[in-house]
């Protein structure tokens, strides 16, 4: 293939090409990077006619790719053209393995290091794994496996699903219901979410606090976020929960508890609502982000969903580092 590479800077084309792309979501579009206070760089491997057969974006740091996943950022991968996956398989498989080989050499020569996580849709890594294997060179990739749940929101039939729920969840289904409402009070969830973590003796600091305001703020103005809360029958708060979303796909990214409340079931009660919410909306799945930890995988799995592998891999040499 005859391919150059360019600085993506145009974020209608950016967004276009992420929309469409079987890697994309949200955490890649322009709107989401620009509510992180970081820097990225995007590239665009183009064809001879101009084309973008594949996309990268990249947080950097003094001229170096910081460490992946950002908090509150995965999947920030490698994205293809939608147009590679309606080639003939042995066609589509050796182009997307040149277009990552290309973008691997592209981002060394360029940064000196690299750190991604990728999104479940990216199924081949083995440009990573065979790194240099005909060079003998000292650098090499590190292949992370890691997890995260998924639910299927097709056909989604309410009565159906929550019959097919983890016991547990479906007793605290019918327990007094909770008011549930949309909400704008990112002051609150912040206010819980130390709470949840106090409980488990973690404190959070300023930084990671901003962050998650950051988002939640910039999601709620640009209209690609949901934040909703559930209050007890004495009116007291909670739970509540933000979840992003694009053209395919919900994404439950903050969830926050109060600790006094934990046995109300009004967590569980908000999270059913946010799954029909999307469901109703016609979106594809509902990504849990995350399940790599035993109590987090646990609860997530409880609503059915189904385990889904993706990868983080960084490079590991004595002569290029990762910030």
């Amino acid at each position: 293939m005859n391919l150059r590479t360019d600085i993506a800077d145009d974020d209608a084309e950016w967004d276009w090409f992420v929309s469409s792309s079987p890697q994309g979501s949200i955490f890649m579009e322009s709107c989401f990077l620009h509510a992180l206070d970081e820097k990225y760089v995007r590239y665009f491997i183009r064809n001879i006619s101009g084309e973008p057969l594949a996309g990268i974006a990249i947080p950097i740091a003094d001229g170096k790719v910081k460490l992946a996943p950002l908090p509150f950022a995965p999947y920030q991968g490698i994205l293809f053209s939608a147009r590679e996956t309606k080639l003939a398989e042995h066609k589509h498989s050796e182009r997307e393995f040149r277009l990552t080989e290309t973008i691997i050499h592209e981002i060394l020569d360029r940064h000196k290091s690299f750190s991604l996580c990728l999104s479940p849709s990216f199924k081949d890594i083995r440009p990573f794994l065979w790194h240099g294997f005909n060079e003998q060179k000292k650098e090499s990739f590190s292949v992370n496996n890691r997890y995260t749940a998924i639910l299927d929101l097709a056909d989604f039939d309410r009565e159906a699903f929550t019959a097919s729920l983890q016991l547990l969840r479906r007793r605290e289904l019918k327990r007094p219901a909770a008011s549930i409402s949309p909400s704008h009070a990112v002051d609150n969830l912040l206010a819980l979410y130390k709470k949840t973590f106090a409980r488990q003796d973690i404190e959070v600091d300023d930084k990671h606090l901003e962050r998650v305001a950051r988002i939640t703020e910039c999601s709620l103005a640009r209209g690609f976020g949901y934040l909703t809360e559930a209050t007890t029958t004495d009116g007291e708060l909670a739970s509540m929960a933000l979840f992003l979303h694009d053209n395919r796909a919900a994404y439950y990214l903050v969830g926050a508890n109060d600790p006094q409340h934990r046995g109300s079931g009004a967590s569980t009660q908000l999270m059913l609502h946010n799954i029909c919410y999307f469901a109703a909306r016609k979106l594809q799945v509902l990504d849990f982000v995350g399940a790599n930890s035993p109590n987090r995988a646990s609860y997530k799995l409880s609503f059915n969903s189904k385990l889904q592998p993706y990868f983080e891999v960084q490079l590991r040499s004595a002569s290029r580092g990762i910030e």
